[in-house]
């Protein structure tokens, strides 16, 4: 059997190394790089709010392998940090965790749920690696993943400064669901410029004609000519 050569990421700080056993062992992934920056994967913040309709939304997190590939699937298990919790049992489901054959990594999936407190409050789940049948636990500060919820106004990672400067504007709760009530579109991040563009200037078009304002009675205003 080949040997996974997955190492964890943990930007510029060591950390001691699992003594190896016979059985593999599971971590999860805390955090990525991008254009050399850091991008916390275990700590998760989302808002209902930032997909409009929706009623159910899902999270995941990377699971890592240390050990040895199998021809074969594994099931891991996971467990809720009660102390660590404030979610109902009918505010999320988690998929049942399994590394597919051939397999050196896994996406943990876990189903959101809204409910009518999250219009008020914030709620958190936070879920802890379990030792197993097939794995022990990896690095030991790389066991635990949390997800802080609600459906409070949010804005999508995908309204960045440059969709505000040169599309979009000044992100506001108001102008977000005309938005979304315009193109029934929760994300735009994967539209080539010219489609961007195109819908975006239908949006315009559309705040015009419907005489739509923000939430103070001021125009809603878009940047694009």
């Amino acid at each position: 059997m080949a040997l996974a050569g997955v190492l964890a990421i943990a930007g510029c700080r060591e950390q001691e190394t699992p003594t190896f056993t016979a059985k593999s062992m599971l971590y999860i992934q805390q955090e990525d790089f991008a254009d050399g920056e850091s991008i916390d994967l275990a700590h998760l913040t989302k808002s209902f709010a930032s997909y409009a309709g929706a009623s159910e939304m899902e999270v995941s997190f990377k699971v890592n392998l240390i050990g040895h590939v199998t021809d074969y699937d594994r099931p891991f298990e996971v467990a809720v940090v009660e102390e660590e919790t404030t979610a109902e049992e009918n505010e999320y489901e988690i998929e049942a965790p399994v590394l597919k054959a051939g397999e050196i990594s896994t996406d943990l999936k876990i189903k959101l749920f809204k409910t009518p407190r999250m219009d008020e409050e914030k709620v958190t789940l936070t879920i802890l690696l379990l030792a197993g049948k097939h794995f022990n636990l990896g690095y030991e500060d790389q066991l635990t993943a949390q997800v802080i919820y609600d459906n409070t106004p949010l804005k999508p990672e995908w309204w960045t400064e440059f969709i505000a400067l040169c599309y979009l504007g000044e992100y506001t709760p108001a102008k977000y669901n005309a938005f979304y009530n315009y193109c029934g579109l929760t994300d735009i991040s994967d539209l080539e410029p010219s489609e961007l563009r195109e819908l975006v200037l239908g949006f315009k078009e559309y705040i015009e004609e419907n005489g739509i304002t923000e939430e103070d009675g001021s125009p809603m205003e878009l940047p694009i000519i």
